[in-house]
């Protein structure tokens, strides 16, 4: 591990193409690379009319020691999507990766959508917890490591945009981040919750995993809650009941 280093975050630029290439060369054993290199052409090549928004990159200096592919989510509709994500083994244990996610949510709050979401290696157990603390919710699936990230949605919820005037959604959370699935289940609803509070300040929001909805708003002034009481099923051709607490 490195001494603290400071990091500079950017877009993708064809000038940085070979320190590109020198960063998925160092990073092969850590991907289980096939012993391809990389050069700067295929990375001039691959980038020439990206259908990626953007591309962050981490920079130490001049080199790139982190990579940040972003794009629309073409699995789910009101989503983006951050389509790749390494750090130079080098430079693991620097907080390179969580600024590279941050960067990523920052986006999709700016650009008006309500999720981001991403997919990791089942391996990657590590990396959960820094995901989590950005806002992710990992989905109670067999098939994928799939997170999910509604902040963008919530910083959009009218209702409790004067909290964020004075609580911070990153440092000010107090969700309990455990290094599993997420969301807590009713009527086989899962329910994923964010939770913070600063000085006199509280506030819980949920978010039902099927739909991607807000259905919970918690402040010490009041709560409101809307349940399904009858048992998940596909949504199709169905018509749900549902009750409203206030």
């Amino acid at each position: 591990m490195t001494n603290a280093i400071h990091i500079d975050i950017v877009e993708y630029e064809p000038r940085y193409a070979a320190s590109i290439a020198d960063m998925w060369n160092a990073s092969q054993e850590s991907w289980g690379g096939d012993g391809a290199l990389q050069t700067e052409q295929m990375i001039l090549e691959e980038h020439h009319n990206s259908p990626h928004l953007n591309i962050f990159l981490a920079l130490a200096g001049d080199k790139v020691i982190g990579y940040c592919s972003f794009s629309h989510y073409k699995e789910d509709v009101g989503a983006l999507y951050i389509a790749l994500l390494n750090v130079s083994p080098e430079y693991h244990g620097q907080k390179v990766g969580k600024r590279l996610v941050l960067r990523a949510v920052e986006e999709t709050i700016k650009l008006g959508w309500p999720r981001v979401d991403l997919y990791t290696w089942p391996g990657n157990v590590k990396a959960v917890p820094a995901y989590k603390k950005a806002g992710f919710f990992w989905e109670r699936r067999e098939d994928v490591t799939h997170l999910i990230n509604l902040i963008p949605s919530v910083l959009q919820t009218p209702a409790v945009q004067p909290f964020f005037e004075k609580i911070d959604w990153y440092n000010d959370s107090v969700r309990e981040i455990a290094t599993e699935p997420d969301g807590t289940g009713d009527n086989g609803f899962d329910y994923f919750t964010y939770e913070w509070r600063k000085d006199d300040l509280y506030l819980r929001m949920e978010y039902e995993r099927t739909g991607r909805g807000l259905r919970l708003i918690e402040t010490d002034d009041y709560l409101i809650c809307a349940t399904i009481p009858v048992r998940h099923r596909l949504p199709f051709g169905t018509s749900y009941p549902i009750e409203y607490k206030i």
